[in-house]
């Protein structure tokens, strides 16, 4: 039969157990920045799509720019040849060449407004995303140094609650190491249960003052609901 002081030595085993298992929660349940990572990758990937945005822009203005520079200086060209024009059929050539460089260069002058624009918006956004960024990647650090210290803290919590726990489980016979074991296993780690609140801890079955009185003698008492292990303190 077993005995209470026995009974006491199952009991705290179980406590050891479910702080262990408390504390693997704990640590799954820990952030490691894998989101902020994730966050931050997307902000860099923005970043650079709007550096490539800004230079292909950028290129597209000084092309341009060079483009209306040389139409202008053609266009310049054509006005001093036109004021020594000789021949009718040669002003006509020489105006119709002149309107037509008008004509682009005022295209080409609103397309350099246009970039100009877009190269201010992307800028804007740009400034913007590197301040996301910024912000995104401080609180990375933040996180992964509190996911660093909590780690570092329960990791030394269960090296100490496990070297707890192989002296306490040694110390139990081996028919109370299988008992416990066998308990354990069919009941998703709960093998010992006690009473809280006139009432089993495990599967809450109240839990009357027959059955309480008769797990101090009992041989293995049990929750009538639950089946596990039912520890009574003298």
């Amino acid at each position: 039969m077993i005995t209470i002081a026995i009974s006491k030595q199952l009991f705290d085993l179980q406590e050891i157990d479910t702080h262990l298992a408390r504390l693997s929660r704990e640590r799954a349940a820990l952030d490691d920045g894998s989101a902020a990572r994730a966050n931050l990758e997307i902000l860099e990937k923005a970043l650079r799509e709007q550096e490539q945005k800004l230079d292909e822009l950028n290129a597209a203005r000084i092309a341009s720019e060079e483009d209306l520079q040389a139409r202008e200086t053609k266009l310049t060209t054509q006005q001093t040849r036109l004021m020594n024009a000789k021949s009718a059929h040669e002003v006509q050539s020489l105006e119709r060449d002149i309107a037509a460089l008008t004509s682009a260069r005022g295209e080409l002058d609103e397309k350099v407004l246009l970039l100009m624009e877009e190269i201010e918006q992307v800028s804007a956004k740009q400034d913007d995303l590197r301040s996301q960024h910024e912000k995104q990647r401080e609180e990375l650090m933040q996180i992964e140094a509190q996911f660093a210290a909590e780690t570092a803290r329960i990791d030394g919590e269960q090296g100490q609650l496990r070297e707890q726990r192989e002296a306490q489980f040694a110390a139990l016979s081996a028919v109370e190491q299988k008992k416990y074991e066998d308990t354990a296993a069919r009941h998703h780690g709960i093998a010992v249960v006690h009473n809280e609140n006139g009432s089993c801890s495990a599967c809450g079955t109240a839990l009357t003052p027959f059955i309480l009185k008769s797990a101090k003698t009992e041989d293995w008492p049990t929750c009538e609901s639950c089946r596990r292990l039912l520890f009574v303190a003298q």
